[in-house]
Order: structure tokens, then sequence, then C-alpha cells
């Protein structure tokens, strides 16, 4: 409801929390039509924050048709922008791609490193996962490197699947 106040007095951040939320159902049921309205109030802003939203409903296709393409160009230029969301947004994509390389590896651990530096704890499980779960040619796994990031991440906010990831090395 806070989310709620704040948004309707066009403050950015709580726009972005209310998408969120009504894209996740946290603290509110789940609703992408109505998170897809907030992410449309966003991008007419003309802000990283309102492409990283457009992004994500364009990529998922939530509250209007499905383009990957668009999507993850929105994502980019949000990032590219400074907007660290987008910048985890994107690795999250790219590590859920059905096929991995060194190279899009790199590239995904690029876009959690800037993630992990703007403060979002996940992007370091995240980069725990690409260097103790995944393979591909050019890219070797390293534990010492994985307990590393899930160490960071537990430092940032106590990341609880952090410590499950540690605990599992």
């Amino acid at each position: 409801k806070q989310y709620a106040n704040a948004a309707s007095l066009s403050d950015e951040n709580a726009m972005v929390a209310l998408f969120l939320c009504l894209l996740k159902g946290i603290g509110v049921e789940q609703n992408n039509e109505s998170a897809f309205e907030w992410a449309q109030r966003l991008y007419d802003r003309d802000s990283s924050a309102g492409r990283y939203a457009m992004g994500l409903c364009l990529s998922d296709g939530l509250g209007i048709k499905k383009n990957v393409l668009s999507g993850k160009k929105l994502l980019r230029e949000s990032a590219d922008a400074g907007y660290v969301m987008a910048a985890s947004a994107l690795g999250t994509m790219l590590i859920k791609s059905a096929s991995h390389t060194g190279e899009s590896l790199q590239r995904c651990l690029e876009h959690f490193e800037v993630a992990a530096e703007g403060g979002i704890a996940r992007a370091n499980t995240r980069m725990a996962q690409l260097f103790c779960e995944l393979q591909a040619d050019g890219w070797t796994q390293d534990i010492e490197r994985a307990k590393a990031y899930c160490d960071q991440a537990i430092q940032q906010n106590k990341d609880a699947l952090a410590q499950i990831q540690l605990a599992t090395l």
C-alpha cells in the first residue's frame, strides 16, 4: 500500500517496487496486467527504470505480446545507462538460456559484476552458480571463486540462497 501511495505521486523507485510486487505477487495478488500498466507509466517517463520494466514485460510477454529481442534491447539500453537491476536481469536471461559458450558465460559474468557492484546481492549468488554449476568450452569450474562470491552475497544481505550454496560447496 505504501508503494502504491508513493507510486501515485510519481516516485520512480516506488513505481518500480510496485511493478515488481505486482509482477511477482509480493505482498499483493500477482497481476501481470497491472504490472504492465506500471511498466508503461515508467516507460512513458523515458527513464532507465522504464526501459527495464518494459524490457521485462516484452521479454516474458507480460501484459503485451512477447518480443524477446525488443525486450533484451530495452534491458541492454537500461543496463548501459547504469541501471543495475537491468544488468542483473540480462545476466539471469543469459544464464537461463539453453546453450552456453565460454563467451556467453563471460557476458553473463560481466552483467552480474555490474549488478553486484550496484548492491544486488543475488548477483553474487548467480556468479557463484556460474563457477560451480555451468560448463562450456572455454569456461572452467572454479569452486574457490564460487565460494568467494557466496561469501560476498552473504555479507551484503544474508542471502539465504548463497548460504545454502556455500554449504554445499
